[in-house]
């Protein structure tokens, strides 16, 4: 299966510290796509014992992770109309289930938070520190790139910055960054023209939104600009980005004192606004860059 990121395929609970060496577990699966098909393998098939379950998804890749303190009777409650929202859409991703019983309700309990914290699975919440929904800065879409946020980069951009923890804060801050650097963040069914793209018969456009007008994108809708000087408005962009230019932070600063100077309270806390969601971003790269330079760097030993 191709995909950007490998799938990590469930190959069986694992290991544990926590079983009586003279307890054998017994194991159990169901492999099937189709509900009627799940119900039918449960209803013949779950012991009425205590144990863990685990839900795979449709590659094999483990979701969810449960116990019980009677498997039989947890499984069945998964088909019942009075089910748990989380619980149907968790049998909708379901590919294959497997079980393992153990001891007794304590011991299920246990290894619930064990096999939890081994595998992560992604609809599972308690038990696991830390856990967040990860995005990415994106800079890509051709034929006139900008800066975007994503949750599952698609591998064609020009760069990708993250992971991130808070879509929300990084959205306001690429519009920002949008803007600073005067590039389009329309649709893309928008059509671009540049410039220097000849035509026989030229005809009048009319940008697509009102940043045109308002002097934070260049137009390139329109032809206002021609590929080369977008080209270098968005290689400033990636040097930003990357951390080679602290040019827009600056003027801002300066920008914000100055409206200060006057008096000008208002214009000056709509630059601090802009102000603070650029620093958020830089500061979050210089850790992730930060990060790496740790990681990638030989050890004292070597």
């Amino acid at each position: 299966m191709a995909t950007l990121y490998p799938v990590d395929t469930f190959a069986g609970f694992g290991p544990t510290l926590v079983r009586p060496a003279d307890f054998f577990p017994e194991l159990g699966r169901i492999k099937t796509r189709k509900e009627a098909k799940l119900h039918a393998g449960v209803r013949r098939l779950a012991p009425k014992t205590p144990g863990v379950y685990g839900m795979l998804g449709r590659h094999g890749e483990l979701i969810y992770i449960g116990k019980a303190k009677s498997l039989r009777c947890r499984l069945m409650s998964y088909f019942r109309e009075s089910r748990d929202p989380k619980a149907g859409r968790i049998l909708k991703h379901t590919g294959t289930l497997v079980w393992e019983t153990v001891p007794d309700e304590f011991a299920a309990l246990v290894r619930e938070l064990e096999l939890i914290r081994r595998h992560r699975p992604r609809f599972n919440v308690l038990g696991q520190p830390g856990r967040h929904r990860y995005c990415y800065v994106c800079l890509g879409r051709a034929p006139a790139t900008f800066a975007y946020v994503s949750r599952s980069p698609s591998g064609k951009d020009l760069a990708v910055y993250g992971p991130l923890t808070s879509a929300a804060r990084a959205g306001d801050a690429v519009r920002r960054l949008n803007d600073w650097y005067r590039l389009r963040d329309c649709p893309q069914t928008i059509k671009m023209h540049f410039a220097d793209q000849n035509e026989l018969f030229p005809q009048e456009r009319s940008p697509g939104c009102l940043r045109f007008e308002i002097a934070t994108c260049t137009g390139p809708c329109i032809g206002n600009c021609t590929r080369a000087s977008y080209g270098s408005q968005v290689r400033s962009a990636k040097k930003f980005l990357d951390g080679g230019d602290t040019r827009p932070l600056e003027d801002l600063k300066k920008q914000m004192g100055r409206a200060a100077d006057l008096m000008e309270y208002e214009r000056a806390a709509g630059i601090r606004d802009r102000l603070a969601h650029l620093e958020w971003l830089a500061e979050r790269l210089n850790w992730l860059r930060y990060a790496c330079l740790l990681y990638t760097s030989p050890s004292p030993r070597d």
